[in-house]
């Protein structure tokens, strides 16, 4: 079915150094995953670095999946006991959420230390039409 929920249960960040900040990397860990029937508690890390080695961010917490049957939620479960991975969709959907709870938590951390909020925006691009005026859709 989907992440019904989540919350953080720590962050922290630091600031390694005043160097020009060139580019971050982000990086989510599933960590855990718990069954309780029908419902599986992700927990996971995410891990903000910016080069090059100047500060880092670290956010942990739980989503919350609830599967619309407790066998759906027991397969999820074993894949990810066996492979140490979750499904494509059911991964989609927790790094798609667990993004969007770094870009939230991160963006205050980030102004607490002066620099770049982890926010990971797609770049806009306008391309024209063949045998048309540039213009945007």
């Amino acid at each position: 079915m989907g992440v019904i929920g989540g919350r953080v249960d720590s962050f922290s960040a630091k600031r390694k150094s005043d160097e020009a900040i060139k580019s971050l990397n982000i990086n989510i860990l599933i960590d855990e995953v718990q069954r309780d029937g029908r419902l599986l508690k992700i927990n996971y890390t995410c891990r903000t670095g910016y080069s090059p080695d100047a500060a880092e961010l670290e956010v942990k917490g739980t989503m919350m999946w609830e599967e619309e049957n407790d066998a759906k939620a027991k397969a999820i479960q074993t894949e990810y006991d066996k492979a140490k991975r979750l499904p494509d969709q059911v991964a989609e959907e927790v790094i798609t959420a667990v993004n969007y709870t770094n870009s939230a938590v991160g963006t205050l951390m980030a102004f607490g230390l002066g620099i770049t909020a982890p926010i990971n925006v797609a770049r806009a691009k306008v391309n024209a039409k063949a045998g048309s005026q540039g213009k945007a859709n």
